[in-house]
């Protein structure tokens, strides 16, 4: 058991006027309900702290957004869209049991508000998320859910009462007439007369498989039966409670509010009257200031907390739209980028060509009076190289003639003397035969035969000289 006795039935009164609203739970009859106490019940201050540094609740661990203070736990705060759990660590392993949730549901909505705590005796080791009431509907035991929204679609009591053997669904429990009561079990903080030693209480008790479960609305004592239900109704087993873990549950949903859990009595045997014998007694102004302290700090926590998570979705939901403007306005400058380059590239197409035509034109202007001025340079050096080549060709050519005629002058010449002289001698040799001869019957053959010769010789010169003048 965490703390004292008088620790673990730590209860809170509804304060007077006469005092600063501060009750501490105390046990009339200690020694006789040691014995019957659980080790799984608590109470504050939880003071124990785990290795990090945090509070812890002994023979318990704490899930999602659930916080644990030194005066209270706080399954969820006054935030939309948050859940909270404080499970039992170890089952109950008894036959019966008396369990008594002393808890606070407050928060700043007027008439909005919400959804609950839940209070869960099952065969989950650990929390389950589900349709029931943020639990899931697959289980065995009992849960008794003080539900603060009041859902005009379907039948509503504030508090009600879920039993299962494990053959149910949620489609059953959302067609069947819920067991319960309706209660006022939560506190408007703007009101004048909220204190964080408002509380409410409700009481589960169970023998084998039969099911009970009383309220006391403000923490005042005034228990009221609520619902009852006998092992035929349940369907569980005598023995199931052997096997069960108890845990606590909250969440809000659009609608919001501060779901705390101030105590969790849970006694073996099951004495209606050791519930109501309390007395309160005023505490100091120190402790009262302090736990209204905790309660107002923990509310600016909450808040910041939300305003950083707030801004921090504003943040990220800004840089998305900044990305997505990033990328839209990325798209249109490179489809303008693309219009107006493809617009250019156009222009410059349009421009290259008209520069290429005149470009061309030039060329054909430039090779045409290329071509007339090399035509007529080259005809003029052409004109000038034949005129050139034609005087020195001329020249040479005349030279080389002349000096040819001088040559086949001199050697006709040379030849014709010495044919002349060859002629002569023969000639003379053959007047001289012809003379001797002249007698005899071959002088005329032999004047014949130098008189043809002579012909011939006078026939080979004229041929020389006809050749002669046909080469110049």
């Amino acid at each position: 058991v965490h703390g004292t006795l008088s620790e673990c039935l730590f209860f809170f009164a509804k304060p007077t006027m006469a005092s600063w609203p501060l009750a501490v739970a105390l046990a009339v009859l200690a020694g006789h309900a040691s014995a019957k106490l659980l080790a799984t019940s608590f109470a504050a201050p939880f003071d124990e702290m785990d290795f990090a540094g945090d509070r812890t609740v002994p023979g318990y661990h704490r899930t999602g957004h659930a916080q644990i203070k030194r005066h209270f736990v706080r399954l969820t705060p006054d935030r939309q869209s948050k859940s909270g759990q404080l499970w039992a660590t170890q089952p109950l392993q008894v036959r019966q049991v008396s369990a008594t949730l002393t808890f606070r549901i407050s928060g700043q909505g007027t008439t909005l508000f919400g959804d609950g705590i839940g209070l869960w005796i099952t065969s989950k080791s650990d929390f389950t998320s589900g349709d029931l009431h943020g639990f899931t509907d697959s289980f065995v035991g009992v849960g008794v859910i003080i539900d603060t929204f009041k859902n005009m679609d379907s039948p509503h009591k504030d508090v009600r009462l879920v039993v299962n053997d494990g053959s149910k669904n949620m489609a059953f429990f959302s067609e069947q007439q819920p067991e319960g009561c309706d209660g006022a079990m939560r506190y408007h903080e703007d009101r004048a007369d909220f204190s964080v030693f408002n509380a409410s209480r409700v009481r589960v008790a169970i023998r084998g498989a039969s099911v009970s479960v009383s309220i006391d609305p403000r923490n005042e004592g005034n228990w009221v039966g609520c619902a009852m239900l006998d092992a035929a109704a349940t369907g569980l087993s005598e023995d199931w409670l052997e096997r069960a873990w108890v845990g606590m549950a909250a969440l809000t949903g659009a609608l919001a509010d501060n779901h705390d859990v101030l105590a969790l009595q849970l006694d073996e045997e099951i004495t209606p009257e050791g519930l109501d014998a309390m007395e309160f007694a005023p505490g100091d102004a120190l402790s009262m200031l302090g736990q209204q302290l905790e309660h107002q700090l923990t509310a600016v926590q909450d808040g910041l907390q939300n305003n950083i998570k707030r801004l921090q979705e504003e943040e990220r939901k800004a840089e998305g739209r900044i990305s997505t403007l990033e990328a839209e306005l990325t798209s249109r400058l490179s489809d303008s980028l693309s219009e107006r380059i493809k617009s250019l590239e156009e222009i410059g197409m349009d421009s290259l060509k008209e520069q290429e035509k005149l470009a061309e034109q030039r060329l054909q202007k430039l090779e045409a009076a290329m071509d007339s001025q090399m035509q007529s340079s080259i005809s003029d050096r052409i004109e000038t190289l034949e005129g050139q080549v034609s005087d020195k060709l001329v020249g040479t050519l005349a030279t080389r003639i002349e000096t040819l005629e001088n040559t086949i002058d001199r050697k006709l010449e040379q030849r014709l003397s010495r044919l002349e002289a060859l002629m002569t001698e023969r000639i003379s040799s053959t007047v001289e035969d012809v003379h001797q001869l002249s007698l005899g019957w071959r002088a005329p053959f032999v004047g014949l035969a130098g008189i043809v010769i002579f012909g011939l010789l006078l026939v080979w010169l004229k041929y020389r000289t006809l050749t002669k003048l046909h080469s110049m």
